[in-house]
């Protein structure tokens, strides 16, 4: 019982101190950059100039928020699993979230209180799950539907209308027409997508809804793991000189939130997630090819026509390239397309919260 309640304590501090971050971020993040500063004072002028470059107060107030945001998300899990007593039967989970707590390193206090909560986690004992439940919580492998010639040349046709996004608008100068492409465009390629994938949208879903829970679990599994190794590629990618926002995002950020929300949320996890999982999955049959291929294509599609220069382009991709190889790779585990659709739209959702947060700092 006190293992309990010490628990739950954790995850309260955690969510308090998350938002506490996202409200005082002006604060804390001048005290960042100030000691970044301070500890780079004796480097050469070079050196100062490029981490003042990396850590300049607007990506610091951004990363703040990044930040207190995933911890906010992980303390409500958390909470949720410590009230709930799901610790012995998800012991690994919880750990994984505790660990990934210490690593954002929101304050010393979390850090302190995330040792201890992992000490306790560790020393669970994990409840043996029987059979049934196991057979009940067990992420099944969806059978592979046939596919006809007719469906390969549908996907090329959906292809064709999405790639027409690269072209047509460079050919455009009435503003007027332009956002009448927008809209149709938008409104043709989600069509297509329900259209050509309705039959496995519906028998997805059907086993989506019967198994919600496991389902849901596996979602935000993945989409942890998949955060944690995109943390890791955009580190990688202040290594090799890239910036520390894609054109993409840049883009995203400019244009009213009204228009990008149910883009982002709704629109890019249907229609990206069918064309890139999906669509892809019906022409290639072996997974590792099928991962990579719709990893590059996934990463290119984000940064093909906003960078310039190959080099650049293969940086400023790295980020997408992970979220597309993660995708694909649970897409192969489950064939379920919605469990791709829910990571995309929490990913995406996290992205617009953030936006919506900004001008706010």
């Amino acid at each position: 019982m006190k293992k309990k309640i010490y628990l739950i304590f954790y995850a309260v501090v955690q969510i308090i101190i998350s938002i506490y971050s996202m409200i005082n971020v002006n604060a804390i993040a001048n005290t960042q950059v100030k000691l970044i500063s301070d500890m780079f004072k004796d480097m050469p002028k070079e050196m100062q100039t490029m981490m003042a470059e990396a850590y300049s107060l607007e990506a610091m107030k951004a990363s703040v928020m990044l930040t207190a945001v995933i911890c906010l998300v992980l303390g409500l899990i958390l909470l949720w699993l410590f009230i709930r007593d799901r610790v012995p039967v998800k012991k690994g989970l919880t750990m994984g979230l505790v660990i990934t707590s210490m690593v954002l390193g929101l304050s010393d206090l979390i850090l302190i209180l995330s040792i201890i909560a992992l000490i306790l986690v560790i020393k669970t004992e994990k409840k043996k799950v029987t059979k049934e439940k196991v057979e009940k919580q067990e992420i099944k492998k969806l059978h592979n539907l046939k596919v006809t010639g007719k469906d390969l040349i549908w996907v090329v046709v959906l292809v064709l209308a999405y790639s027409t996004q690269f072209f047509i608008p460079n050919l455009l100068n009435n503003k007027t027409i332009l956002l009448i492409y927008d809209i149709l465009f938008n409104v043709l390629v989600f069509a297509l997508v329900i259209y050509i994938f309705g039959k496995r949208l519906k028998r997805d879903f059907k086993a989506f809804k019967e198994n919600s829970n496991s389902y849901i679990g596996y979602i935000f599994k993945w989409w942890g793991i998949m955060l944690g190794l995109s943390f890791v590629a955009a580190f990688i990618r202040l290594l090799l000189g890239g910036a520390i926002e894609t054109a993409n995002q840049e883009a995203l950020n400019s244009a009213p939130l009204w228009y990008v929300g149910p883009l982002a949320i709704i629109w890019a996890p249907v229609v990206e997630e069918g064309i890139f999982r999906g669509g892809l999955r019906r022409f290639i049959k072996n997974d590792k090819l099928f991962i990579v291929l719709s990893a590059v294509l996934f990463g290119l599609l984000h940064t093909v026509g906003t960078e310039t220069g190959l080099y650049n382009i293969f940086v400023q991709s790295l980020q997408y390239l992970v979220m597309g190889g993660v995708m694909a790779y649970t897409y192969t585990k489950t064939n379920n397309i919605f469990v791709n659709m829910g990571i995309h739209c929490v990913q995406n959702t996290l992205g617009v919260i953030l936006m919506l947060l900004m001008p706010l700092l």
